[in-house]
């Protein structure tokens, strides 16, 4: 099927960054596949029901609160297909635009996909992103969904999880460099945990995205590739 090798072309998906570059990375410049740069990483949890090779095992470990302050609970959204961003509120350009383009992406959805699938938007400018301000902006962009998480954490916990995510620019840049430097991409990850594509996040795609989870569904695919 067309979207299955589409699907298996999931490493040549592109890397944006938001405000500083206008032209996105090739992710083979960096790497062969998608797992090799963002793997999943084993957990000193021995308790936890996440495992180690799911991509949500990235998020294993760390104390994480969305925009209503409840605890997150990553294998809440395991065998679920999940579409991951990174945003921060102050952003004036990329992430209100990318989020009001997910909402979009979410209303054209047909109500059997749209429970099937949920959204997790990343704060990476925790410092000044609480639960709070998550909340407003939330409200302010209309993006109130039981399945859409805006999450966010201590400082420290979410540079954990960039690190492993090996999440911004090449230059050495990091949590504590601006926020605006950092990737735009769209992850979509399948019920098994595994990367299915990396969208480009600036502009979205919202056709493609739509048209693609839709089949995917409908068509009953495997939800990853080989």
């Amino acid at each position: 099927m067309v979207l299955r090798k589409r699907l298996g072309l999931a490493v040549l998906g592109m890397l944006g960054f938001t405000c500083v570059c206008s032209q996105a990375e090739p992710i083979s410049s960096h790497t062969a596949g998608a797992t090799a740069v963002y793997p999943a990483v084993e957990t000193s949890d021995a308790s936890s029901l996440i495992p180690t090779v799911s991509f949500l095992s990235n998020f294993a470990g760390l104390t994480l609160v969305n925009q209503n302050d409840v605890l997150f609970d990553p294998h809440a959204l395991t065998r679920t297909v999940v579409l991951f961003s990174f945003i921060f509120t102050h952003c004036s350009s990329v992430c209100p635009t990318q989020t009001r383009s997910l909402l979009e992406v979410r209303n054209q959805l047909p109500q059997d996909v749209r429970e099937q699938v949920h959204f997790v938007s990343m704060s990476i400018d925790p410092q000044r992103d609480s639960p709070e301000v998550l909340n407003k902006f939330v409200l302010m962009q209309k993006a109130d969904d039981r399945a859409w998480n805006f999450l966010t954490g201590d400082p420290a916990e979410i540079a954990r999880l960039t690190e492993r995510l090996h999440f911004f620019d090449e230059l050495g840049e990091g949590l504590n460099s601006k926020p605006q430097i950092h990737r735009t991409s769209l992850w979509l990850v399948d019920k098994k945990g595994r990367m299915l594509q990396r969208y480009k996040g600036d502009p979205v795609d919202k056709e493609r995205i739509v048209r693609e989870l839709i089949a995917i569904f409908s068509e009953q695919l495997p939800m990853s590739f080989p």
